[in-house]
């Protein structure tokens, strides 16, 4: 006879919700790679643009000014990295455990992300850049899978009860 209570009872994790959460955790490493990525660039790339280009650069500004500038946006970009990696591993993590907070969370930003996907599709569309029209599209894609997906699957809802 079963004496735990249902709420602690080990609830299956469907595979859809495994699959979003996968795909949670691969956001979260790509977003470190790209903080990599950055940081190599700071540190190779870009010493050796400002001394190529110094005297282009001089009509507008000083080297060394245009250094700090190039330097903090790439700083501001590097957090704005982490927070969404942090963000990503969060909600896998979440959904993984079937938290509740998790699949609201992931509702939110995937419409979010259906909104953001479909405006720059609907004008990637319009000016007839198939290139940004191909590279919207399967985000767009992702986000209206992962809205109706945890949305209305009713084993979905079920799990995450």
């Amino acid at each position: 006879m079963d004496t735990m209570p249902k709420s602690q009872a080990k609830r299956e994790v469907p595979k859809g919700v495994k699959a979003i959460a996968i795909y949670y955790y691969l956001s979260a490493g790509l977003s470190l790679l790209m903080m990599l990525a950055l940081i190599l660039f700071t540190s190779l790339v870009m010493p050796w643009l400002i001394k190529t280009f110094a005297s282009d650069i001089e009509k507008y500004m000083t080297p060394s000014s245009l250094q700090l500038f190039i330097t903090v946006f790439l700083v501001a970009m590097g957090i704005m990295l982490i927070i969404s990696a942090v963000f990503s591993l969060i909600i896998g993590i979440g959904l993984w455990k079937l938290k509740k907070w998790a699949r609201i969370v992931a509702i939110v930003s995937a419409g979010l992300g259906m909104l953001s996907g479909g405006i720059s599709a609907l004008f990637s569309l319009i000016s007839l850049n198939a290139v940004k029209t191909a590279l919207y599209t399967p985000s767009l894609i992702i986000s209206v899978f992962i809205f109706v997906y945890l949305l209305s699957d009713e084993k979905v809802k079920q799990a995450f009860a």
